[in-house]
């Protein structure tokens, strides 16, 4: 993929068309799904227990090539969830919410200071205000029996 370098430390990304058309720096840089890049490096799935993905609004992207890690239940994701990186990247805060409920059943958005945990049923109502009020958030994705 290509990669566009920004002047600010979380600014790069891979890059959209709209970054053409702004003519940034870009660099040339392999990218793997999850399950490709976990078997490439020999590491079981089942040997993981925590995945960040902070990726500037690609991590449906991420989802859709972790079938083999989401498959694993006992491993929690961090997921950042910005509604303008998942626009630029082609994507929207509803697919990303449509990816995750399959996958966990439970989620706590760390915006907040009570870190109460919630079913992911409930996860688009509880970002739906996200943009107007803050930029970002991040979840911590879960499941229990």
């Amino acid at each position: 993929g290509t990669f566009t370098l920004a002047s600010r430390l979380g600014g790069h990304r891979l890059a959209t068309q709209g970054d053409a058309d702004r003519h940034a720096e870009t660099v040339r840089v392999p990218c793997r799904a999850p399950d490709g890049w976990v078997s490439s490096l020999g590491i079981a799935p089942a040997a993981v227990a925590f995945i960040k993905c902070d990726i500037q609004g690609w991590e449906p992207h991420v989802l859709r090539g972790a079938a083999a890690m989401l498959a694993k239940r006992h491993i929690v994701w961090e997921v950042e969830v910005s509604p303008k990186h998942l626009i630029e990247a082609g994507s929207s805060v509803a697919e990303l919410c449509s990816l995750i409920e399959p996958h966990f059943n439970r989620f706590i958005d760390v915006r907040g200071r009570s870190f109460e945990s919630h079913p992911t049923s409930q996860l688009p109502t509880s970002l739906q205000d996200l943009g107007a009020t803050r930029r970002y958030t991040n979840l911590l994705l879960y499941n229990v029996a």
